[in-house]
């Protein structure tokens, strides 16, 4: 069962906010692209100034300046979700929302609240409703967070209907990635399931040509049949903090605690 995008699931119940709307005189003229493209350029120029001036107070602060203030984290983008949210309405079921409901799903969806449910709605109409858009190539990053924004049989419904009707075959494997997850992650690798669902993903992958999806999925099968537990870990070799060098199998019948970290 699907679901359509409701004035309280866009937040929505009040007129919307920034930014200003297009001088009157201009307002009857103003297309669906000519309005997305504005509010773009203003949320996007707005980011940027944002961004430039949480760096110099970052920068500030780490010479001994004051700390910098909490409100000054928050995201400008908060203020143009109820713009992009009254065009998804606007438009609602025609090609037309597309482009403001990916706006919605790609930046809103991971805003504090109420910014963030108005974003998971829109990533719930865009998925039930305009999963044959092109569009969608921009989120299909998201297909993997579905389980977590709608829950698990929603989710499975939403992967269900991209698969469906997705004409482009990227954005189909990355909802067949997403769909056998849980399955790759979870499942033994010598059992029927792991290799029902690993022959499927990368027969869904044939003929793709994202290197980065192809990357994921194939580093998940990968970590799963080498590094898995009760399995041989790898031969590791390295220098120890006194220049000694050493092999993992030098320790092999010991007790021994790995501990991997990083520095940037």
């Amino acid at each position: 069962m699907f679901h359509l995008i409701t004035l309280a699931a866009l937040g929505l119940t009040g007129p919307a906010a920034a930014p200003p709307p297009p001088p009157p005189q201009e307002a009857q003229a103003e297309t669906p692209t000519a309005r997305f493209a504005r509010l773009e350029a203003a949320a996007q120029a707005a980011q940027e100034a944002w961004r430039e001036r949480l760096s110099e107070l970052r920068k500030a602060a780490a010479d001994g300046g004051p700390p910098v203030p909490e409100e000054a984290w928050t995201s400008p983008l908060i203020e143009f979700v109820p713009s992009f949210a009254a065009g998804a309405r606007d438009h609602a079921g025609t090609a037309d929302a597309v482009p403001f409901l990916v706006w919605l799903a790609s930046n809103a969806v991971h805003l504090p609240e109420p910014s963030g449910e108005v974003g998971k709605g829109a990533l719930r109409e865009l998925l039930s409703n305009h999963a044959a858009a092109p569009e969608l190539a921009e989120v299909t990053m998201l297909l993997g967070r579905l389980g977590s924004y709608f829950g698990a049989e929603q989710a499975r419904e939403l992967l269900a209907r991209v698969e469906e009707a997705t004409p482009s075959a990227t954005v189909r494997g990355w909802a067949v990635y997403a769909r056998l997850t849980p399955t790759l992650d979870g499942a033994a690798v010598d059992s029927e399931e792991f290799l029902a669902a690993k022959a499927e993903l990368l027969a869904a992958l044939e003929g793709v040509e994202d290197s980065w999806l192809k990357t994921e999925a194939g580093n998940k099968i990968e970590v799963r049949e080498r590094f898995s537990i009760g399995m041989v870990a790898p031969d590791i070799q390295g220098v120890d903090l006194d220049g000694t060098a050493f092999r993992l199998s030098d320790y092999k019948g010991k007790v021994l605690f790995v501990d991997f970290w990083g520095d940037w």
